[in-house]
């Protein structure tokens, strides 16, 4: 199999990608367009403004059929159940690339035909009054029902992470993430990690704007304000995991990236990075991984972008999924001096 798009940031042509599969295995190549060279960026600080093809192949333990940027686009987990039932089969890295509501996909980055025609037609994005009835669809598919994945198609394909979620508009145009409580939480998730985020901005952290939905109903809902948008506007975002490349682990290798990407604002971005390392250890935070950090272009470089997906778990081993540095480790500090007395 083979099939080719090409690759806009918004309206402006970026390059052009080819997708092959041979067997199991998937892989592509990626080429920028010669005007994008002389006026564009880098959209991933692997792949270098220069002539010619970056190809990438799954491999060993690197499952990625894209380029890390592009990688970014694809859902994972949440979006391939709905993207699966829509195609009647689980998809190929490619097919669930091109599977993805256009107009919510993440980040900058668009996959259109030779006509500048997206890759998908864009669905209605959900308003306030079918929040609750997204609930009940979300919670149909958690038992399995494929209608219900169908029917939910174009209105959560794009978001990656296992837990129900959709995207969501508001009556200002403004685009959200909306993350839904389901009957088999034994914790408020949703109440917790609004709580946190909020909590992050109080202590003077960058964090994503978030709050409830149904407040006051047993399964309140997440309302967790895109920061890849302004207006109208799509913002280039990569994940840590793309910005450090895929054998990347520690947080002292986001620093070292940042040192040689963003060297005008290295200082304030390192400190927010210590910052955030030090308020996922105090409350707990189980799931930072490098999907679970991004960063986004602006001013002509690469600035973290909010504090997102943050979930307390104090119940669990104090482990954290990015580790601090290859000499320190993936412990929680407070974990090692128990340990220690």
């Amino acid at each position: 199999m083979k099939a080719h798009t090409h690759v806009y940031r918004e309206e402006t042509p970026v390059g052009e990608l080819i997708f092959e599969m041979k067997g199991n295995k998937q892989g592509s190549a990626f080429r920028y367009t010669p005007a994008w060279m002389r006026e564009g960026f880098a959209i991933d600080p692997h792949v270098p403004l220069r002539e010619g093809w970056h190809h990438q192949w799954q491999s060993g333990d690197n499952q990625q059929a894209f380029l890390g940027a592009i990688s970014d686009c694809i859902p994972d987990s949440w979006g391939r159940k709905l993207i699966a039932a829509q195609l009647g089969h689980q998809p190929n890295e490619f097919e669930a690339l091109m599977s993805v509501n256009d107009a919510t996909r993440i980040g900058a980055l668009r996959f259109l035909n030779a006509q500048g025609v997206p890759s998908t037609h864009s669905t209605n994005t959900p308003q306030i009054q079918d929040l609750a009835e997204i609930q009940s669809l979300c919670q149909m598919i958690e038992l399995g029902d494929k209608d219900a994945a169908r029917a939910l198609c174009g209105r959560g394909d794009s978001l990656g992470g296992a837990r129900p979620k959709s995207d969501y508009i508001d009556q200002s145009e403004t685009l959200y993430l909306a993350k839904y409580t389901t009957e088999r939480d034994t914790l408020p998730i949703t109440r917790m990690e609004v709580a946190t985020l909020n909590l992050a901005e109080e202590v003077g952290l960058r964090a994503a704007k978030a709050q409830l939905a149904l407040p006051h109903d047993p399964h309140p809902i997440a309302l967790i304000e895109r920061f890849d948008r302004a207006g109208a506007s799509r913002i280039p975002y990569i994940s840590a995991q793309s910005f450090i490349g895929a054998a990347g682990q520690y947080y002292s290798e986001i620093a070292e990236q940042l040192i040689s990407t963003s060297t005008q604002s290295f200082i304030i971005e390192a400190r927010e990075l210590f910052e955030r390392l030090l308020f996922t250890i105090l409350v707990h935070n189980t799931d930072d991984h490098l999907k679970n950090h991004g960063l986004l272009y602006l001013d002509d470089h690469w600035v973290l972008s909010p504090l997102f997906d943050v979930n307390p778990q104090p119940e669990r081993h104090p482990q954290l999924k990015t580790g601090i540095s290859p000499s320190a480790g993936f412990e929680h500090l407070d974990h090692r001096a128990r340990v220690l007395k």
